[in-house]
């Protein structure tokens, strides 16, 4: 289970995505006692206060259940976070945290941009590794919940694996994401029409495609 949401995670699953009865992944981890699988999806942004269609919180479904670790895992980090982003050193800022990463309409040979969410307190710094050019954002300064704008761009097609890296003084946080890259549709010499990759023949005009 733990192996599985961490893949889900890394493609860049909705760690708080609610199903029917609003239960969110962090309710079913504490039904089921998985305290791997809690702590991994509230290090990962989870909303512990999250309420379900009968006004039930996490916490509340592991009190219930007696699953004294994972209510204890819960509790932990609600205090953390009502005390401050993350519990860290007096004077030190909270270390950064991320949130998840968004991205769509990304084309091979193409600029397109990466929204990443991250949590955290002062200033940070962003790094993007993989098979993409980017452009480094500079010295960013948080303050809880922020998103940050990156360009990138792609340098092949299908699904490319890239590794973001948040870090600041007090700590970092990485994480691996799946860009789906296209190849952008050209235009017909003779009448401008748009035409698929790899087309011989313009669905327009019937003009030959080289």
């Amino acid at each position: 289970h733990l192996d599985i949401a961490k893949l889900l995670l890394d493609r860049g699953a909705d760690v708080n995505a609610r199903n029917v009865n609003d239960w969110t992944p962090l309710h079913f981890a504490a039904l089921f006692g998985r305290v791997g699988v809690a702590r991994l999806l509230l290090e990962h942004g989870a909303d512990a206060g999250v309420r379900d269609n009968k006004g039930k919180t996490p916490l509340d479904i592991a009190r219930e259940e007696g699953h004294v670790e994972v209510a204890r895992l819960i509790e932990e980090y609600s205090k953390r976070r009502a005390g401050g982003v993350e519990a860290a050193g007096p004077g030190v800022a909270g270390a950064p945290s991320i949130l998840g990463v968004e991205c769509s309409g990304l084309y091979a040979g193409e600029w397109g941009r990466l929204l990443v969410r991250v949590r955290g307190a002062g200033p940070a710094s962003l790094r993007v590794e993989g098979d993409v050019e980017w452009i480094d954002p500079g010295r960013v300064k948080l303050s809880g919940e922020s998103t940050l704008e990156v360009p990138v761009k792609p340098k092949a097609l299908g699904e490319l694996p890239v590794k973001i890296t948040v870090k600041s003084e007090s700590g970092e946080d990485a994480r691996v994401t799946w860009l789906k890259v296209s190849e952008k549709a050209g235009k017909c010499p003779a009448c401008g029409a748009p035409v698929e990759p790899g087309a011989k023949y313009c669905w327009r005009c019937g003009a030959k495609l080289v």
